[in-house]
């Protein structure tokens, strides 16, 4: 029996694909037949072989062999390439989702530089020239105010005590006179002794 008749018995239509793979199975026994004669017999197969060859292939018992075959590989082939594929698709939206991440700190980065830029852009104006030394000079204002303040607040405070020094009887002239501030002794009485008169 022909190869050609095995193959329209496993090919239904140009589309099928579990046909072609059962085809390519049939050929792929068929080199292995006639190996193994060359190998064992070291001959080549007789017409009358290979005629039994073709004859047992083109059983219909065989012809659905060959199809379930097909069949059990193409579902194979198809579960391993959507597994290939679900972890591909899995990669990318891993991938994805990191690229989606750095884009929103990017523009984030970007959106502080920008403002940072702006700043700067403003100082440089004469608008934000005015800002800067309106802000130098009111630094120095409230610096001035504050040594005003505790200047002042000094000599208030001196001349409060000059007062009180005044007024229980302390001055700077008794303080240069005697030194150091003289205690009143008790009743009144002077605190200075006559001089004593020599010889």
């Amino acid at each position: 029996m022909p190869a050609s008749t095995i193959y329209t018995k496993l090919v239904q239509s140009p589309s099928d694909t579990v046909g072609a793979l059962a085809y390519a199975l049939y050929k792929q026994r068929k080199v292995a037949y006639i190996a193994e004669i060359e190998s064992k017999d070291k001959r080549a197969p007789t017409p009358e072989e290979m005629a039994a060859f073709h004859k047992q292939n083109a059983l219909d018992d065989q012809i659905r062999a060959y199809r379930s075959e097909a069949e059990a590989l193409a579902a194979e082939f198809l579960r391993v390439g959507l597994a290939n594929r679900l972890a591909t698709a899995e990669q990318d939206a891993r991938d994805n989702a990191r690229e989606a991440a750095l884009r929103v700190e990017l523009k984030t980065v970007a959106g502080r530089i920008t403002e940072v830029k702006q700043s700067v852009d403003q100082r440089r104006t004469f608008s934000g020239w005015i800002a800067d030394a309106f802000g130098n000079l009111l630094v120095n204002f409230l610096t001035i105010a504050i040594v005003g303040a505790v200047v002042l607040g000094i000599k208030t405070l001196d001349k409060y005590t000059s007062k009180a020094e005044t007024g229980v009887g302390i001055s700077e002239e008794s303080q240069e006179t005697h030194g150091s501030p003289s205690k009143l002794p008790p009743n009144g009485a002077s605190g200075t002794q006559p001089a004593s008169s020599s010889g």
